[in-house]
């Protein structure tokens, strides 16, 4: 009986794979692509939107109208997450991660001691991507060298432990090198997981050897990744250092300053525009972003989010904010029509006006095993 069937299926498949005896074929592997599109829609004043079916949305892919899809049951889907978090000492300046005590009678003698460490919200932010079965997260620190610091795992109390105890590096920051080692983590997870990329770091990058801004660009654009970043800037971190340097008493982590708004891409002043750029040159437009604000750059591509903060207290205000701007994602997608390798541009519109944004994703890049090319056989 089996020796039936698989005759008759080889019968079936050597038309179709170009095995005709005697004869040159001329054969195309193709496969079907589905391209995902996370987006978050906000009303006038930032709050999220709330009850939207996927009639509600229009998606073009290279000006070409797509059916969408509408994952209703999102929060089951496997997520795998990498944190990549700049670990120098400038960090920890800025979040206030040292606390003070008497020296002796003179309250002018205090000395720093470490207290609970600054990072420790990050987990909290992050643990429910970790809820679906299957979910997983792996956290990369750098400075002047990139380093995993916890491979994929689910232990959501593993994850913490080194998240509180990640080492205080130097004072350089590679973000480029560590976004690239974090890109190829998730480009090896299964594909059917929902890829989270989270960057804590400042805006530019000091020292990156392994890639440049137009390749990293690219290589973030290939991937179906959320990106959510909290920055702080280097005139922030500097200015803070020298406050340290020259005051005993404690400053880090009292000041009560507004929580800044998360930004987008083509929200501020150096991306205005980008976003009605075909993909290549968006791609190279949010490089020459990245050069001065890797977060923004980012952002314009892959419809993601950042929040600048100076302190413990609007860091733990970002964590909370993208931490419930990413569970309240509509997670939509499509077949796409023609998977050709190479840039695609998206748009992602609202079906009907409704005085409300939508921030996803401006392009995509199929991979290029995703078509083959033409093949012959003797």
């Amino acid at each position: 009986m089996w020796r039936c069937s698989w005759s008759f299926l080889l019968l079936v498949l050597m038309p179709l794979l170009g095995w005709t005896q005697g004869t040159a074929t001329t054969t195309f592997h193709s496969q079907s692509t589905v391209v995902l599109v996370p987006a978050l829609v906000v009303d006038q004043n930032g709050g999220v939107v709330f009850g939207l079916t996927a009639q509600d949305f229009v998606i073009k892919d290279n000006g070409v109208k797509q059916t969408v899809h509408l994952d209703e049951a999102s929060d089951s889907k496997p997520v795998s997450l990498v944190v990549v978090v700049q670990t120098s000492r400038r960090l920890i300046d800025v979040l206030g991660g040292n606390c003070v005590h008497p020296g002796g009678d003179d309250p002018f003698a205090r000395k720093p001691s470490r207290c609970e460490n600054p990072l420790r919200g990050v987990g909290l932010m992050l643990e429910p991507f970790l809820h679906a079965p299957g979910s997983e997260m792996a956290i990369v620190g750098f400075d002047s060298q990139v380093k995993l610091r916890q491979p994929f795992t689910s232990d959501t109390g593993m994850l913490a432990q080194k998240l509180s105890e990640l080492p205080e590096g130097d004072s350089s920051n590679v973000i480029l090198d560590g976004l690239s080692y974090a890109a190829g983590l998730l480009q090896h997870r299964p594909p059917d997981h929902r890829r989270v990329l989270v960057l804590i770091s400042e805006l530019r990058d000091h020292g990156s050897t392994t890639i440049t801004y137009d390749e990293i660009a690219r290589r973030l654009v290939s991937l179906n990744t959320e990106f959510y970043a909290i920055a702080y800037s280097e005139s922030t971190a500097d200015g803070l250092a020298d406050l340290l340097q020259s005051m005993s008493a404690p400053i880090l982590g009292s000041r009560q300053a507004s929580v800044p708004q998360p930004m987008r891409g083509s929200g501020g002043p150096p991306s205005q525009g980008v976003g009605n750029l075909p993909l290549v040159p968006l791609i190279h437009a949010a490089a020459e972003v990245m050069k001065t604000n890797i977060p923004q750059g980012i952002a314009d591509l892959t419809g993601g989010e950042y929040i600048v903060f100076d302190n413990a207290h609007t860091f733990d205000a970002a964590l909370g904010t993208l931490g419930n701007h990413a569970q309240n994602r509509y997670q939509l997608s499509f077949q796409a029509s023609n998977p050709a390798p190479g840039p695609h541009k998206l748009e992602v519109l609202l079906s009907r006006g409704m005085g409300a944004t939508v921030i996803a994703r401006t392009g995509y890049w199929p991979n290029p095993e995703a078509t083959k090319s033409v093949e012959s056989r003797p």
